[in-house]
């Protein structure tokens, strides 16, 4: 009888080992799935962060090339003016005569208008830098504020052209009398 009951111990014992390992294989399993699911999440992760990576780079440069494109003319117009009032220095004191009557009108108001195109610029870059702090903040009174500043910036632009114009014009028609042509 004690050989029975050792039997069925021995049985019993089996039987819950075969029942653990039955709910460790299971659990096992289900871990595996979970494992896949966190590696599959994961890689969509990376893939969303490498995209979402590019996107804000994408943007970056978009930004970084439209402020420079359109600064690139104020560049310009600055180098030109200081330029024209180097020349108007030079054309001053090139002859022995000194300027009267129309000529000096016209030097002063050349002067002036290389002068306001100069300091308009310089405010122009001013502007931008707010501009584009303003156009980066997503906030909604900076979106208000972003578009004040590009009815200024844009009344800025043509101000400082047509300064910068007027100037080359009288510029031009000075030398033209100055010549005696």
């Amino acid at each position: 009888m004690s050989d029975i009951i050792n039997k069925l111990r021995d049985v019993r014992e089996k039987s819950e080992l075969n029942r653990l390992k039955s709910e460790l294989l299971k659990e096992q399993q289900r871990l595996e799935k979970w494992s896949n699911a966190l590696n599959e999440r994961e890689h969509c992760i990376n893939e969303f962060s490498q995209y979402e990576a590019r996107d804000v780079e994408y943007h970056s440069q978009s930004y970084a090339a439209f402020f420079g494109t359109r600064m690139e003319k104020d560049k310009s117009i600055l180098t030109l003016a200081v330029v024209g009032i180097g020349y108007l220095a030079t054309f001053a004191n090139l002859g022995d005569e000194k300027l009267i009557g129309l000529e000096l009108i016209l030097f002063c108001v050349a002067s002036l208008c290389f002068l306001v195109s100069i300091v308009i610029v310089i405010q122009v870059f001013k502007i931008n830098g707010d501009y584009i702090i303003a156009v980066l903040n997503s906030a909604r009174e900076s979106q208000k504020k972003a578009e004040l500043l590009s009815k200024r910036l844009k009344a800025a632009d043509r101000i400082v052209l047509g300064s910068f114009i007027l100037g080359l014009i009288t510029t031009i028609s000075l030398g033209y009398i100055a010549s005696g042509i």
